[in-house]
């Protein structure tokens, strides 16, 4: 069973015991099955699913940043980091990649948004 497989039976498994609220679910499911995912996104969520991390879940894909007057505005590291996501630590501590989750900052977010004000 590939990555986006297995987010997809435990989005779904969570939904059904009520850890994952619906709309997080849904976003998840339409991140992992967008094949545009690099590897180590993929992992960052799948790592959450493993850990145990549904409220961390749900706040990064509960909803799905809107682009308003002040432009986007969301939070770029996780409560919960997952090693994809940590990397290499910056000397400044920071992880190597953002937060992967449709309600946070970050390059996937960034790439919508450009598509969509094109």
């Amino acid at each position: 069973m590939n990555e986006e497989s297995k987010i997809l039976s435990l989005a779904k498994d969570a939904l059904e015991k009520k850890l994952l609220l619906p709309s997080a679910r849904e976003n998840i499911c339409a991140w992992a099955g967008s094949g545009v995912l690099p590897e180590w996104a993929l992992k960052s969520v799948l790592e959450l699913f493993e850990k145990g991390a549904f409220e961390e879940l749900n706040d990064r894909f509960f909803k799905t940043l809107e682009f308003g007057t002040a432009g986007m505005r969301g939070r770029t590291i996780g409560k919960v980091c997952a090693a994809s996501e940590l990397g290499k630590v910056s000397e400044f501590g920071t992880p190597q990649n953002p937060a992967v989750g449709s309600n946070c900052m970050n390059d996937f977010n960034v790439a919508r948004a450009t598509l969509g004000l094109f």
